[in-house]
C-alpha cells in the first residue's frame, strides 16, 4: 500500500511500486548536498536514476548496482573524493575540443567496487562494476567561476583590513585567522587575518570542469549531457507537485485516499507538461498555465444550458518606452488580462476557439472532444 512508499526503503517494495514513488536511504543523513534522486527513464524494466553529487556515495551506487538498475550522477572533482581524476583531468592532450575551443571533454571507463551490507553494516556481497566517466570543461562556466572568486577575494581583502563581519560571511573560505604567534608558539594578543591566496590558486585549477559518472556504457558524450541536463526539469516537476499542485502536505491517511491524491496530482502534472510541449514557443510557465485553467469554470443555469465564466484578476503590466526609446514594464496595468491571454493561447495551440458564454451542454461536449493531442517521439 501507499504507506510503504513513505515508511520503507525501496528494497522492501517491488519494482512496480517503486515506479509510483522512489525513495532511498541516504546513509543515515551523512550524504551532504542537495538530495535529488529521481527516476529518469525505464529501459527493459531498469530504472535509470539521475542525481547530483549529494547522492553519489558507495552505499547508494551499490544499492543501484545490486538492484540491476543504472545511474547518471555528477561526481565531485575537488578534495579526496575527486583526487583519483586529477591526473586525467589535467592531461590536456587527451581532451577533444570543439571548433572555437570553448568546450573540451574526454570519456573513459573505470572499475568501481560495489559493496552490499546487512542491517548490522556487515559486508555480505562484493562486486566490481564497470562504469563510464565524462570529464568536460566549458569556458563560459570557467569565466563565471573566476569572476565569482575574484569578488570573494576582494571582500576577503576588505575583511582582513577592517574586520567587517558581513564581508567575512561572504568570503570566509578565503580568509585565514591566526591566533598563535608562529615564531614563538605563544597565543597571540590579537587575531591576525590574511587572505588565503594559495587556496584561490588551487581553486582556479578547477574552474569550468565538471564530471559525470554513469553505469550506462553505451552512452556517448552527447547522450550523457542530454540525460543529466534534464535533471533540472525533473526537479522542477517535483517543485511544481509540492507547491503549485499541493502534493504535500497530505491531509489524508487511508491508502486509497493517498493513492487518489497522488493520482490527481501526477495527472495534473502530466497535463501541464503536455501543454508546455504544445505551448513551447509561448513561454507560459506552469504556474500561469495552472492559473489560466483554474480560472475557467461553468455553471448550469437551466436544464442543458451552461454558463461559462472566467475569474480574471491578473492583468499584465503595461509596456512603455523610456526617453531613449527602450521598452520596459511599468507598474501600471495594461488593458490586456494575462489570464485571458493565456487561455486564448491554449485554445489556439489546439486549433480551437470557443468564446460563447451561454452554451448547450451538447455543443460544449462536442467542442471538448475536438481537442486532441497526439504524443509523438
Amino acid at each position: 500500500g501507499s504507506k510503504r512508499f513513505f515508511r520503507s526503503s525501496p528494497s522492501e517494495v517491488g519494482k512496480n511500486e517503486r515506479l509510483k514513488f522512489i525513495d532511498h536511504k541516504t546513509n543515515g543523513g551523512s550524504d551532504k548536498g542537495k538530495i535529488s534522486f529521481y527516476c529518469k527513464a525505464l529501459v527493459d524494466d531498469r530504472i535509470i536514476s539521475v542525481a547530483d553529487k549529494g547522492m553519489n556515495s558507495t552505499n547508494n551506487l551499490s544499492y543501484i548496482h545490486f538492484n540491476g538498475d543504472g545511474y547518471v550522477f555528477s561526481q565531485i572533482l575537488k578534495g579526496k573524493k575527486g583526487k583519483r581524476y586529477h591526473e586525467k583531468m589535467f592531461e590536456d592532450n587527451e581532451f577533444t575540443y570543439n571548433a572555437d575551443m570553448t568546450y573540451k571533454y574526454r570519456v573513459f571507463e573505470e572499475d568501481f567496487e560495489c559493496v552490499q551490507k546487512d542491517e548490522n553494516s556487515k559486508t555480505i556481497k562484493k562486486d566490481i562494476s564497470r562504469r563510464k566517466v565524462l570529464i568536460y570543461w566549458k569556458k563560459s562556466i570557467a569565466d563565471r567561476e573566476a569572476h565569482k572568486r575574484e569578488l570573494k577575494l576582494k571582500k576577503a581583502e576588505k575583511y582582513a583590513a577592517n574586520n567587517a563581519y558581513s564581508l567575512k560571511h561572504d568570503a570566509s573560505e578565503y580568509v585565514i585567522e591566526e591566533h598563535v604567534d608562529s615564531s614563538t608558539g605563544a597565543v597571540a594578543d590579537k587575531t591576525v587575518k590574511t587572505v588565503n591566496t594559495d587556496k584561490a590558486k588551487e581553486d582556479a585549477k578547477f574552474d569550468g570542469f565538471f564530471c559525470i559518472v554513469t553505469s550506462e556504457l553505451d552512452y556517448d558524450n552527447s547522450k550523457v549531457h542530454k540525460v543529466y541536463g534534464e535533471l533540472s526539469k525533473i526537479e522542477e516537476s517535483f517543485r511544481i507537485c509540492k507547491s503549485d499542485l499541493n502534493t504535500r502536505p497530505m491531509f489524508v491517511r487511508k491508502d486509497e485516499h493517498i493513492e487518489a491524491h497522488l493520482m490527481v496530482c501526477f495527472t495534473s502534472l502530466l497535463i501541464i507538461r503536455l501543454l508546455e510541449l504544445k505551448l513551447a514557443d509561448k513561454s507560459i510557465s506552469a504556474e500561469r498555465t495552472q492559473r489560466a485553467l483554474s480560472s475557467f469554470g461553468c455553471e448550469e443555469i437551466s436544464k442543458g444550458i451552461l454558463r461559462l465564466n472566467i475569474n480574471i484578476s491578473n492583468n499584465e503590466y503595461a509596456v512603455k518606452k523610456d526617453e531613449n526609446g527602450n521598452q520596459y514594464f511599468s507598474l501600471s496595468f495594461s488593458d490586456k488580462d494575462e489570464t485571458i491571454e493565456d487561455l486564448l493561447c491554449i485554445q489556439e495551440a489546439f486549433g480551437s476557439q470557443f468564446s460563447y458564454v451561454n452554451v448547450k451542454q451538447e455543443a460544449l461536449n462536442k467542442y471538448l472532444k475536438s481537442i486532441q493531442f497526439a504524443i509523438t517521439k
